[in-house]
């Protein structure tokens, strides 16, 4: 999603202009680190980093969050049955990856890391 050009467009509003994902997240810890020391608002551009949809972040940040048709993972304002099945997804995902550990799994395992 990062590479793609109406995201692109829309970070580089925020001083993104790399399309390079490591200069991407210097760039996110940057603003990150100006907003802990209270220099800049919540950079809630970090929606975009995390995969929600673009028009939900930019609906999010024009609205200041209020006025959402649907709130789960994200506050959603566009497409809530297409967010509801990924809610549902993420949901399915979690409860899995729970039961797994709770059969005594540690992380790399449930994460299929190295395995």
């Amino acid at each position: 999603m990062l590479k793609e050009e109406k995201v692109r467009r829309f970070l580089g509003g925020y001083g993104y202009a790399h399309g390079e994902p490591d200069k991407d997240i210097a760039r996110l810890c940057e603003r990150m680190n100006l907003y802990s020391r209270k220099k800049i608002p919540f950079p809630h551009e970090i929606g975009v980093f995390l995969d929600y949809p673009l028009e939900d972040v930019k609906a999010f940040i024009r609205n200041n969050g209020r006025e959402s048709l649907l709130t789960g993972y994200w506050k959603v304002y566009h497409a809530p049955e297409r967010a509801r099945l990924i809610f549902s997804a993420y949901d399915k995902a979690r409860d899995s990856a729970v039961n797994e550990f709770l059969i005594g799994k540690d992380i790399k395992e449930i994460a299929k890391i190295g395995v």
